[in-house]
């Protein structure tokens, strides 16, 4: 076969099984080929010139260094093409998966971003989506993807941070989701401020709890937000084919709806420690799918819908 930078990953080792062990001695970033479930999510897509660019090595060097390998086991030399440089969309995708990949398997997430800004440098909402669908139809259980939502965004921050704000005329669907999230914001930031308040002044337990009460009670707007994206956001999407966030979402969902009872129980039942504890991790977890939304689900909606 003619080596290039297109050429896929897996194509490559299906035709010389043996390069797996040679690939994860040359450089510590492949040794992710051994990972079945990075294998078959981002083996699918991977190319050799993106697969250079992840582990920090030239490309042509890469491709030459192949073709010893499989010179010396079959003694055939392929055709090598020249390594290139631009990536497709499918290379990105792909780019992204590894780097999620090695986050799964223990990866520190300051280097995490650091590559994802060499090697990427920019994402849209459509390829972090692309992205978990692609590691949940190659086998990673959509509770794992879910449980690395936060460290996904948490790599992509940076380059996340830099697209525009959105923009919806009232009465646009967007525009009332963004509409719910100022109050859901400033009600996360009140319940936060409630429970610093309780830790540092436990005296006033019964004052500052029963305002906690009255907090939680706003708090069921938040309910209605998540039903309508559940019932009516998501299945749009899905009928584009885009399944990725609502798998991943609406199990978030139900993890703030269980700490928002937990908050409410510890405020009915007076128990300002429990309170204490969990009412702050409420309120990020609130903030924290507030952002996911406005940078990630909501562009998405905006472009497919």
């Amino acid at each position: 076969m003619q080596l290039s930078a297109s050429t896929k990953i897996n194509d490559l080792l299906a035709a010389h099984p043996f390069l797996e062990d040679f690939l994860v001695g040359y450089n510590p970033h492949f040794k992710l080929l051994k990972n079945k479930i990075t294998r078959a999510t981002v083996g699918r897509l991977a190319t050799l010139g993106a697969a250079a660019r992840i582990a920090g090595v030239d490309a042509n060097a890469l491709l030459r260094d192949l073709a010893g390998a499989i010179e010396k086991e079959t003694k055939t030399r392929p055709e090598v093409a020249g390594g290139g440089s631009t990536l497709d969309r499918d290379q990105r995708i792909a780019m992204l998966g590894h780097i999620i990949g090695e986050l799964h398997d223990g990866g520190d997430l300051a280097t995490a971003r650091e590559r994802f800004a060499q090697a990427v440098g920019d994402v849209d909402a459509g390829e972090i989506a692309s992205m978990e669908e692609e590691m949940i139809r190659g086998g990673l259980p959509v509770s794992e993807v879910q449980r690395l939502c936060d460290v996904h965004v948490g790599a992509f921050r940076d380059a996340l941070d830099r697209k525009d704000d959105l923009k919806a005329p009232p009465g646009h669907p967007v525009h009332t989701y963004m509409a719910d999230n100022v109050i859901l914001n400033r009600l996360a930031d009140q319940l936060a401020e409630i429970a610093r308040k309780l830790a540092a002044e436990p005296a006033r337990a019964d004052e500052l709890l029963a305002v906690a009460r009255t907090m939680l009670g706003q708090y069921e707007g938040l309910h209605n937000h998540y039903q309508r994206k559940e019932n009516q956001l998501f299945p749009l999407l899905e009928r584009h084919g885009v399944t990725g966030p609502s798998q991943v979402m609406w199990g978030v969902h139900d993890q703030i709806r269980a700490r928002w009872k937990e908050a409410r129980r510890a405020a009915d039942d007076g128990d300002a420690k429990a309170f204490v504890e969990v009412a702050p991790a409420l309120g990020r977890d609130v903030v924290e799918m507030i952002y996911k939304e406005e940078k990630i689900l909501f562009p998405l909606a905006l472009e497919k819908l």
